[in-house]
């Protein structure tokens, strides 16, 4: 019974899938990590340190709306 399960699992297809798995995890854990640590900060301090905007969300009324 082992032996045909061992035989399944070392062939290249299952090895291929599983190894594609683990970079795919890795690469998806990278991208979070410079996004929540990097990009988001930067992108936060370009919005604050401009004198007309505040750091925080405002909504107005454009006039534009449905009457």
């Amino acid at each position: 019974m082992l032996s045909g399960f061992k035989k399944f699992i070392l062939r290249g297809n299952v090895v291929d899938m599983a190894v594609g798995v683990v970079i795919g995890a890795a690469f998806g854990g990278v991208v979070a990590a410079l996004t929540k640590d990097l990009l988001t900060p930067l992108i936060a301090d370009e919005r604050c340190t401009r004198p007309e905007t505040s750091c925080g969300a405002e909504l107005s009324d454009a006039g534009g709306g449905l009457d």
